[in-house]
Parts: C-alpha cells; structure tokens; sequence
C-alpha cells in the first residue's frame, strides 16, 4: 500500500490550467518506488555503501527517479520479428528464437579485463564502463579503457565522489558530448584520468575522446526464466550493466563455488552494479548458498579484483530478488562524426511526462544557431518500448514562443521507432542549414506503445538532479503539435526541460563573415557600425554622417574637437559563436575600452566597458566617463 500511495502522488501531478477549451492535461510520469523509499532521500547525499559488502569493498548503487514498471515483461515487437525470421536461417545469424544453453562473451573476446573499485562507492561508473567496452569490441572498434574515475568525480549529479549513481546519470554524461553549461562529457580515457578510489580528484578541462550514439534500457523481467531481453541484448551487442543487492552474507554467497543468490521476504533495494556477459540455463540450484526453486544463472563480471570470486567474476542465480535495471551502452563512434550538439538538458531525462489517457505528445526545444551550419541528426529519448517517432526542423522562426512559427523544412522530416526505450542518435533524411543568430526548433511526435508520458524531461530534485535549469523559450509541450506551452512556465516545472538535442555536420560551421555587413544604430539614426571579418577575427568601426561634434558634446567632453568626423571608434578582437570579444579606442583615440559584441541574423548589441582615457584623452581633457557616451546600443543590419 506504502508504494501504491506514493505512484499515485508521483502520477497525481496534473496541470488542471491546461484543460481549458477541451484540451488534455498535462500529467507527470509516477516516479520510481525503489528510488522514493531508498536511504538517500531520507539522508540525501550519504553513500550507499552498506556494512555487509564483499571483503570490505565499495558498491554504491543508487536508483533513479524514473520508473520503468511499465515495460517490464515486455519483448519489443522488432525483437520478436528478427528471432523469428533468423530461426528460419534467412541471414545466417548465429542468434536464433531459441537460445543457447550457455554463452560467454569472454569466448568471442568481447569482454574487457576485470577492473577495481576499491573501497569507492562508484560501482556503476564500472558497470558502464564494461558494458561499452564491450560493445566496442563486438563492434570491431578497438579496445579500450575508459576512465571511471571522470564519470565519479564529474557526473554532474547531487551526489558526492564515492557515494552513488546509477546508469541514467552515466547514460547524461556520456551523451552531453561536451562540456555543456558547465557540466563536464565522456568518455574520456584511463590514461587521461587515471582512477583512484580514496581521492576526489580528477583532471579537469577534459573533452570526450568519443561519442556515445545510444543507451538503452532493458525492460525488468516478468519472472526468473524471463530473460528474453537479456539473452538477446548481449548477443546483439555485447555486455550489460545491471543492478543487484550484494551481501558477504554466507546465506546469500557462496565464496567456494562463486555463485551469489539473494532471496528475502522483503528484499532490500538494490546496492551494487556489475557487468553481465553471459548465461548457462543449466547452472545447477546446489552451487548456491540457500537452492533456489530452479537451475540457472547469469555470468556477471563484477569489478573487485581479480582476486576475488573466480578470477573476478561469478554466477547470479536467475531467481535472485534483486537483479534489475539492464542497460547496454552502445559502441562509441570518433567526435568528428558531427560537430556542435544544442541541448538544454545536460543531466538528460530524469522522468517522463504527457498529456492524460495519451500515448502520443509533442515536444519541442528552440535553439538560437551559434554558427552558420548544418543540422543532420538530433538526440532524443524514448520511454517505452516500441516506441517511434516523428521529427521535423523548423528554421527562421518569427517568435521564440512558437516552435512551429518558421519554416517547415519538409525534406528533413525523419520517422522511426526502436525497440527498447533508450536515448538514440537519428540521421536526418535530409539535412537542414541554419543561419548564424536565428532561431530553429526541432519539434519531436513521440508515440510510447503502453505508457501515458511519452517526454522525456530534465527536472530537478533534491539530493539527486537539483543542478537542472530552465529558461522560458526553451521547451514547448502539445498535444496536437499545434497549440504550443512553453514548458517552464507550468505550475510544477519550473526548471524543467525537453531531452530534444540537434547535432550539426562535422565541419560544416561557417562562423567566418556570418555577421560582415553595415548596421544602423537603434539610438542615433546617424551613427552606424561597419562590421569586418576575417575567420574568427573581427573588426568593427564606428562612423557618424555629421560634420562635426558640436556644443553639446564640446561641453561634456572637454576642447576635444576633432577635424574630421568619419570614423569615430575603431574595435578589433575575436569571434566565437555569435558572440565577439573586442578592445580598442573610440571618440578618434581619446578613450579605450573593452567591448562585447552579441550579433543575430539581424542585427548587433554593442556593449562597452572599463572605459578610460589615453594619453591623447587625458591631453585634451576628455571625460570618458561621461553618460554622454552610450556605452550599450542595438544596432539593425540593413546591408
């Protein structure tokens, strides 16, 4: 009853404003029991890290807010197809409707060496870590070693260095593919942070070596023999990690035959994660501590040592109580396979939300371009299985409240679906340029095939995401992909955003003379900036059509009353995105001052400060401090 009472709060949160003129509600997903009644939120930010664990080891499994309930048991219908039809021997495919007895990824060299976590409570980095090991070595694409110690001490998340994670806050750090408002991006190499368990340190100002296309979350097993989803996961892409309760207990480990089965009236909340490589049906019941009601059991590397278990690794009975939260972490691919990436949610999707009593909902994120550039893929989130999609890009909006409000790019409009719930990368059919300063939106239908909340979202909770931000323009919610809400604004989201991201073609970035042109001051219709560039260099002058500087200006500026009056202020400086850094003189050299320049398709904010005098200034005895030097001016382009 403890847990129903709480899902039923956690779905409760309805938005009541929205059911005006006949329109649907919008309704948040029911967070996670296991994650409401776990430990740290009763004393958040504590390691969990149990008393009982293996020889003194860490383990640190922590659960996430979001709730997966309703896909457990469920074997996504693309999955079903492919079993069937390779059981009829069409491709050849080693994997068949009915699996193996056994299988070991260590036989195929899929696996990467056993690791240590020491005494550190940051098992899941681990987990993570041999789960995408493993996919790049049934990929073909090398092997490598990445570093845990960067995912523990820079996740990003609430919780300290040592005391917990789980796989969706390494699934936001190795899909931020960059530092993004702050928030550091993997994965980055052993070699480039070396791991340590007793320190909080890591090597700062790294950059991702690589980039994780997609992540996907296993559905829970109906049963113990339900392992349909897990068989077929590592032989289609290689290990996963998973979640379990570990205990030295002798009742649940057996260290003489490394074999591990808990079972308990009211099973404790999953502690640990380790990494799972295989299985054998036939694992006899009589190798466990305490026999379960059947043979089998799961082949799991855990990350204690070699020392430990049998060679590092052991077998987790299939009727365990606590086995759960699958998660493969697929093949990495080089950073040049796209350039920029816009998103608004650096700890990726938290929850889920939608429109009551609907699978289907519309999500949109509006970027502002920070170069001129192409759009050939976006990010997005799918909650269930099956789920699928419809992706559109719209360009030069007309109003940053209105995703929908510039132009349609039609060739661009992508559909799909995958099986397992999970963060992807899509390709674009085609893809679309966007102009330095202007506004595009990508605009997601997302259709879950049993769950009501079909968004991913970014939100902030206490202990755990608390970092998560929102502005108003962001991200829009409908229900009909025509009536828009501006996410933010809804009562109970404040600082919440859409998992909606747009990836730009490697190289295709022409920030060079993006913003050259002649512009005309919104203040003063005869004062006018003539912008110049050349690669990220940039140039601005100042120049006035009148003749002279006159009275007014003679009297606050001192006798300086120079003859000519064509170029009154010289900038020069560098460009980074749409924003110019500059420094140089005005007023024909009496004052000196550092400039910030902010430019849109349309036009430029000029923005001055630290004014001082020159040598020349201070000589004829200008003020340049004076208020009658406009020290923040818009100006439009109009050539």
């Amino acid at each position: 009853m403890k847990h129903n009472t709480v899902r039923w709060v956690g779905a409760g949160l309805t938005v009541l404003g929205a059911l005006a003129g006949g329109a649907r509600a919008q309704t948040l997903a029911p967070l996670n029991a296991d994650w409401l009644d776990h430990p740290s939120r009763q004393a958040l930010k504590q390691a969990a890290t149990p008393s009982d664990d293996p020889a003194g080891r860490g383990t640190g499994w922590v659960p996430s807010p979001m709730d997966q309930s309703h896909m457990r048991g469920q074997i996504p219908q693309q999955v079903q197809q492919l079993l069937q039809t390779k059981a009829a021997g069409a491709d050849g495919s080693v994997l068949k409707a009915t699996f193996p007895s056994s299988f070991d990824l260590r036989s195929l060299g899929w696996v990467s060496p056993v690791r240590d976590q020491g005494a550190c409570g940051d098992c899941y980095a681990f987990a993570t870590t041999g789960s995408l090991e493993s996919t790049m070595l049934a990929t073909q694409a090398g092997s490598y070693d990445y570093s845990e110690n960067h995912i523990n001490v820079r996740h990003g998340f609430d919780f300290p260095v040592c005391a917990g994670g789980n796989m969706q806050i390494t699934a936001a750090y190795l899909t931020r593919w960059g530092n993004t408002e702050g928030f550091a991006a993997g994965p980055v190499f052993e070699s480039d942070d070396p791991y340590t368990a007793t320190a909080a340190t890591s090597v700062a100002g790294l950059s991702p070596r690589q980039h994780v296309q997609q992540v996907m979350y296993l559905p829970e097993r109906a049963s113990p023999t339900d392992n349909t989803n897990w068989k077929y996961a590592l032989q289609q892409y290689g290990a996963a990690a998973v979640a379990m309760y570990i205990s030295s207990s002798p009742a649940y480990w057996n260290a003489s035959t490394a074999s591990y089965y808990y079972t308990a009236a009211n099973p404790a909340s999953a502690n640990h994660a380790v990494t799972l490589i295989g299985w054998d049906d036939n694992y006899p019941a009589s190798q466990f501590s305490t026999r379960p009601p059947g043979n089998g059991a799961f082949l799991m590397k855990n990350q204690y040592g070699s020392n430990w278990g049998n060679g590092g690794y052991f077998y987790i009975s299939y009727y365990d109580a606590r086995l759960s939260n699958a998660t493969v972490f697929s093949p990495a691919q080089s950073v040049n396979n796209y350039g920029r990436a816009y998103l608004h949610d650096p700890l990726g999707s938290i929850t889920a939300m939608g429109y009551n009593g609907s699978t289907s909902a519309y999500g949109a994120n509006v970027f502002t371009a920070q170069a001129t550039e192409t759009i050939s893929a976006v990010g997005l989130y799918l909650p269930d299985v099956n789920g699928s999609y419809q992706i559109d890009l719209y360009t030069d909006l007309s109003s940053g409240s209105n995703p929908v409000s510039g132009t349609l790019q039609t060739s661009a409009r992508t559909t799909g679906s995958f099986p397992y719930s999970g963060l992807y990368t899509v390709t674009l059919n085609s893809p679309v340029q966007v102009k330095a300063g202007s506004q595009f939106a990508v605009v997601a239908r997302i259709t879950n095939s049993s769950s009501f909340y079909p968004l991913g979202i970014e939100k902030p909770y206490a202990g755990y995401s608390s970092r998560a931000t929102a502005s108003s323009g962001q991200s829009f919610v409908s229900f009909s992909g025509s009536s828009w809400t501006d996410l933010s604004t809804l009562n109970g989201y404040a600082n919440t955003n859409l998992t909606l991201r747009a990836y730009t073609q490697a190289g295709s970035a022409t920030e060079a003379a993006s913003y050259a042109g002649i512009y005309q001051s919104t203040a003063d219709s005869n004062s006018y900036l003539s912008v110049h560039q050349n690669g990220n260099g940039v140039i601005i002058a100042n120049f006035n059509t009148i003749g002279a500087v006159g009275a007014r200006q003679s009297t606050v500026l001192g006798s300086y009353q120079p003859a000519r009056q064509d170029i009154w202020d010289l900038y020069q400086g560098t460009l980074s995105g749409n924003q110019a850094t500059l420094s140089g003189q005005l007023l024909f050299g009496a004052c000196q001052a550092s400039v910030s320049a902010v430019f849109t398709s349309t036009t430029v904010q000029l923005n001055l400060s630290g004014l001082s005098a020159t040598t020349s200034g201070l000589s004829q005895g200008v003020n340049c401090g004076s208020s009658a030097i406009r020290t923040n001016t818009v100006y439009n382009k109009i050539m």
